[in-house]
């Protein structure tokens, strides 16, 4: 994993279909539903915190999350799904 604020994050795939998941009152129906506007929220959150990356290197390693200031629509997305437990803090080292 890469290390992000020197934390280590992932993200929760179950906690985005908990979140955008409908709830529906009929007992015998096997569908699901979802939010579309949280869906797309949390989808947009999600590329804006995946695409901030220092782009600077040539190197073939893995692109290190190194921002050097970032954005306010930034901080929203990430601040959003930290909120949601979309994103969650890794513990294993």
């Amino acid at each position: 994993m890469n290390e992000m604020y020197e934390k280590d994050y992932y993200i929760d795939l179950d906690a985005i279909a908990k979140i955008c998941e409908i709830l529906n009152e009929e007992d015998n129906s096997d569908s699901r539903e979802i939010n579309i506007f949280k869906y797309d929220i949390a989808k947009l959150c999600i590329d804006r915190v995946l695409s901030e990356y220092d782009d600077d290197d040539d190197d073939d390693e893995l692109k290190k999350f190194k921002p050097k200031k970032t954005t306010t629509s930034f901080n929203i997305a990430f601040n959003t799904l930290l909120r949601y437990k979309i994103i969650k803090e890794h513990y294993e080292k």
